[in-house]
């Protein structure tokens, strides 16, 4: 299936209210069936979409609520990342 087919046009996208102004903001779709989909905002809707299931998406951001997400990196790990 190609990305176009995964991206419904009537998609209601939105930033998280904790998005600052740096430009490293993602925005979160729910297209419905049961898929979240995840862009970057400074794309302005022309980037690429990674689609996720609600399951696999609620995880995600349950990890995230718990730190469970990044606990073991060292501070070398982050400085790649950026």
């Amino acid at each position: 299936m190609t990305e176009e087919l995964d991206r419904p046009p009537t998609a209601m996208w939105r930033k998280s209210s904790w998005s600052g102004f740096n430009g490293n903001c993602i925005e979160v779709a729910n297209f419905g069936t049961g898929r979240i989909g995840v862009r970057d905002a400074k794309n302005l809707g022309q980037g690429p979409v990674l689609v996720f299931s609600e399951w696999s998406w609620q995880q995600f951001l349950d990890s995230l609520k718990k730190g469970d997400l990044g606990k073991d990196l060292k501070k070398s790990d982050l400085d790649l990342a950026t």
